[in-house]
């Protein structure tokens, strides 16, 4: 074999052909925004995702500009809704800033189905009524307010990117170093309207899939999700990120929120989505996620899919996955399920 040739069969065989074609892809969409935004002066651009349009704010750092320079974001919770979402099955976006998931889940549930999204911060609300009337899309419904603890007004906390705002503001434990790495500065707030969940929910139908990426404020949603009447809870899926820096045993239990949903109302957990992988590019000293999730025995042989930086486990035992969501900075997602839909 030529020395080209063995060349050529490393970099396939350490994947090295496919991020050299991510990078050369992501450099081309960089030099597309640069010029749209600063020669020809725009600041909304339409971008192609997937099978849909997508109107985007090319002066946020957050979501608009990962899905301005990328072909998408998250795979690994799109392969996660595709599995779980099929024509006329009904779904919840909480905290759908500008769509992205919003639109990927109308078009999987169809004209016979229904989706409901909600995003309080209304330059990101605009963004998504657009985006629904720019897919053409008539089985969603659309409303400017956060679900919180009860119907009325709360502060919410804005931050740089327009996806890390939340209800619920950073506190940090000292304690844990590795939280350290996580420390975001808030620039403000506002007031936005709230509706409680029991209440939002009351004269919509059952849901089949609740996906929420609420920057901490999950644990009062899973809280809530406890107070339902078992109608609008025994078949409904839950998808939500984790943000371990937000959580404390006293101000804001998450394992309390999830030992509650497991215990009392049958829940368990469908897949883990790990974080780091094979490690931190960024940070030497995060440990890779593969490794986490082996010492409490899940190897290769528990993962449905592994799309390089995050990889997604099944047959998780509840009282692992707890604690991996609680302690670890190695989970960024879970699905959980009612045991009616097991």
């Amino acid at each position: 074999m030529s020395v080209t040739q063995r060349l050529s069969a490393a970099l396939h065989e350490h994947g090295a052909w496919q991020l050299l074609a991510t990078i050369a892809q992501r450099g081309a969409q960089t030099s597309s925004l640069a010029l749209q935004r600063h020669l020809l002066g725009r600041r909304f651009i339409e971008k192609r995702i997937h099978d849909y349009r997508l109107l985007l704010d090319a002066d946020d750092p957050g979501i608009g500009r990962q899905l301005l320079t990328r072909a998408g974001r998250e795979p690994e919770q799109a392969f996660i809704v595709e599995r779980t979402l099929a024509p006329g099955k009904v779904a919840f976006d909480l905290g759908a800033n500008v769509g992205y998931y919003t639109i990927m889940m109308a078009k999987l549930v169809g004209a016979g189905g229904r989706v409901y999204a909600v995003e309080p911060f209304p330059q990101s609300y605009d963004l998504l009524e657009e985006n629904v009337r720019r897919n053409e899309l008539d089985n969603v419904s659309t409303d400017n307010i956060a679900i919180g603890a009860e119907d009325g007004e709360a502060q919410l906390q804005l931050a740089r990117k327009s996806n890390w705002h939340s209800l619920h503001a950073p506190r940090l434990n000292a304690s844990i170093p590795w939280l350290a790495k996580y420390a975001r500065t808030m620039v403000g707030s506002m007031p936005v309207r709230t509706r409680s969940l029991r209440s939002y929910l009351a004269d919509k139908q059952s849901i089949d899939l609740l996906r929420m990426d609420l920057e901490g404020y999950e644990v009062q949603i899973l809280t809530s999700l406890s107070e339902l009447p078992r109608g609008h809870r025994h078949r409904m899926k839950i998808l939500f990120e984790t943000h371990p820096e937000f959580y404390d045993c006293t101000a804001n239990d998450m394992r309390g929120a999830l030992e509650q949903l497991c215990v009392t109302h049958g829940y368990g957990f469908e897949y883990l989505i790990s974080d780091f992988q094979h490690g931190s590019r960024r940070n030497a000293d995060v440990e890779c996620g593969r490794d986490v999730f082996a010492r409490h025995g899940y190897t290769e042989r528990h993962i449905v899919r592994d799309v390089g930086s995050r990889a997604i486990y099944t047959n998780v035992r509840t009282e692992d996955a707890i604690d991996l969501v609680c302690t670890s900075e190695c989970v960024h997602a879970a699905l959980m399920t009612p045991e009616d839909v097991r």
